[in-house]
């Protein structure tokens, strides 16, 4: 969860790796599951989120294509 919060602020894989103890290879092996693991969860339909989580996602500038 750290590596992907990283991410989003535009932090580079090799520093991600450096700050949590690991190497690059495994930075984007951690990604490559959330990846896996997002597209999984939008088979399923949209998301119920509360609006603390939409106030969240809205701050972070995260989005992503409706289905």
């Amino acid at each position: 969860m750290m590596a992907l919060k990283m991410l989003l602020v535009r932090v580079d894989l090799a520093d991600i790796g450096f700050v949590l103890g690991v190497t690059k290879a495994t930075v984007l092996a951690w990604l490559r599951r959330a990846a896996h693991q997002g597209a999984a969860i939008s088979q399923i339909g949209p998301l119920m989120l509360n609006d603390k989580s939409w106030a969240m996602i809205k701050r972070l500038g995260v989005f992503w294509p409706s289905v």
